[in-house]
């Protein structure tokens, strides 16, 4: 969202209902209606504070738990802005004209409907404190900690670059981001940029490795975990290549978090089986890759795991080393359930049924160890070979 846009939607929001709070005097008084509160706004020359929330939306929750109650926001919103909460579901326009991805969203706005300041995602109140502070100049009484001033000097790269600086050191990488930006689009200063470049690196590199997290989680099937840490990388490292990708992983992330267990439970058990196929593969075990694989594709065959299974069956039979070696194992897989097969009958109590699987081996696979274990259980079960008498010989 750019900063300076103006609203052009203020109009037509006359009746947007409020999604309002308790008003007692350690709460902040949420206005009841677009309307009115832009009227009042205007009336005591106040900026907007628009919070976009939604339902399901944890750090929605949160900011309402936690910043929202502390004494030091309370008081500012109260007197020194014009508070507003939006539900986005019901105002889809809105939020498709705002560019809108994340929950909560953050907007200051003046009276007119410029917008002041945008934040995407959580704060925690001293940083909702230095939002403000970022949108509009402060008052007589200070909204933070007031700090010594700073000496009068026109702004150059190499300040944003001590700026930057310091927001990584405060973790605060998002603010970091938008300040190295500045810095490279600077050609003046070769060393400047140098460090400006490797810094932003670095801060990509931590948002990459917080994308390779939630990839793992969606993949072991733990869906409000990765969501979770979804929404931690777009508010934590917004501005960066990695955030930008989870924000596209969002929507989804947040349709199958919303689905029934069974649903779940069954996209937890494609990711697993999957996620073995490409075990077995690496480590050459084509014969089990490809039964895993088809099972895959029995199973699942309205997923995106059927597909990736059919490429690695694709890879294993297009090889003919890898198919002569499937062939090789073959026996020794096919002995080895029969066995197993036929010592679990026993367990039932069905030495027939399991004298018939010792015999398919033995038909089957001669001539191998698992051949030469079946006839000994063979003859556990049916005894010792009975001598011919010298009746049936005549």
């Amino acid at each position: 969202m750019k900063t300076r846009r103006l609203l052009p939607f203020l109009a037509a929001l006359v009746l947007l209902p409020a999604i309002g709070l308790p008003c007692r005097g350690d709460e902040v008084v949420w206005r009841k209606d677009y309307a009115s509160a832009l009227q009042e706004a205007r009336e005591k020359t106040l900026p907007l504070v628009l919070d976009f929330g939604t339902d399901s939306c944890m750090w929605c929750d949160k900011l309402d738990a936690t910043t929202f109650h502390d004494p030091d926001v309370v008081k500012l919103l109260n007197t020194r802005f014009i508070p507003l909460k939006i539900h986005a579901a019901r105002y889809p326009e809105l939020i498709e004209h705002l560019k809108i991805h994340t929950y909560p969203t953050l907007v200051v706005a003046d009276p007119s409907g410029k917008i002041l300041n945008a934040h995407a995602g959580f704060l925690e109140a001293s940083a909702f404190l230095d939002f403000l502070r970022q949108a509009v100049a402060p008052p007589t009484e200070t909204i933070s900690t007031p700090t010594p001033p700073a000496p009068a000097a026109p702004p150059s790269t190499n300040d944003d670059l001590q700026k930057a600086t310091q927001a990584v050191a405060q973790s605060d990488y998002a603010r970091a981001v938008g300040l190295l930006r500045n810095v490279l689009k600077d050609n003046s200063r070769a060393d400047v940029q140098t460090k400006a470049t490797g810094l932003l690196k670095e801060i990509e590199d931590l948002a990459s490795a917080q994308l390779v997290r939630v990839k793992e989680l969606e993949a072991a099937g733990q869906i409000e975990e990765a969501l979770a840490a979804g929404q931690d990388l777009t508010r934590l490292y917004d501005g960066t290549t990695a955030a930008t990708e989870a924000r596209a992983m969002l929507p989804s992330l947040t349709a199958t978090a919303r689905q029934d267990p069974a649903t779940r439970d069954r996209l937890k058990l494609a990711h697993e089986m999957l996620r073995q196929a490409k075990e077995d593969f690496k480590t050459q075990q084509y014969l089990v890759c490809l039964l895993r694989c088809e099972t895959i594709g029995a199973r699942f065959a309205d997923r995106p795991e059927a597909g990736e299974a059919a490429k690695l069956v694709e890879k294993i039979t297009s090889n003919p080393e890898w198919m002569q070696q499937v062939c090789d194992t073959l026996p020794d897989l096919g002995g080895m359930s029969f066995l197993k097969m036929a010592e679990a009958k026993l367990k039932q109590g069905q030495p027939q049924q399991a004298v018939f699987f010792l015999e398919r081996i033995l038909q089957a696979f001669p001539n191998t160890r698992h051949a030469d274990v079946a006839q000994v259980r063979l003859s556990q079960i049916q005894g010792p070979p009975q001598p011919v008498s010298e009746e049936k010989k005549q």
